[in-house]
């Protein structure tokens, strides 16, 4: 009886260990607002999702947070399936609902500011044999704008 608990011990975590993590990366492409409203505004950003696996990977939706020059913007709840091709990318639109109260008293300390950093905290859920399985990945970046540059060529 030992033997046998023993034998199916070990293939539960050979089984375990052979699920590979998915490797991706995800980076904003474009960035500009839509639908300004008294209290809130849209922010839409498209992003890019690389899969640098030899395997196509479906997403079944995701969450997405978004900090320019580390203030926090606010984040995209995305009900969306996705298919991201081996070894291929994919863009994809995501709307992020922001309090016009909250972020246009931070907005007067970005504007002073030519030079923006930005970071997007991406979480993507997979629907497996095993369950859910959450997928994360982060990107940071920079872009400049100089005079008559709006804020999304930048970039």
């Amino acid at each position: 009886m030992k033997t046998i608990t023993y034998l199916l011990l070990s293939f539960i975590l050979a089984s375990c260990s052979a699920v590979k993590p998915v490797t991706l990366d995800v980076a904003l492409v474009d960035l500009y607002f839509s639908d300004v409203k008294l209290l809130e505004t849209t922010l839409v950003s498209t992003i890019r999702i690389d899969n640098e696996t030899p395997n196509s990977i479906t997403f079944d939706g995701g969450v997405h947070k978004i900090y320019i020059n580390d203030l926090y913007v606010g984040k995209a709840l995305d009900d969306q399936t996705i298919e991201v091709p081996r070894l291929s990318s994919t863009k994809q639109q995501i709307k992020i609902e922001i309090s016009n109260l909250t972020f246009f008293t931070k907005l007067q300390r970005m504007i002073q500011s030519k030079d923006f950093r930005y970071r997007i905290d991406s979480t993507f859920f997979v629907d497996g044999t095993y369950g859910i399985r959450k997928v994360t990945a982060s990107k940071e970046g920079r872009f400049s704008l100089t005079p008559g540059q709006n804020f999304a060529s930048s970039l």
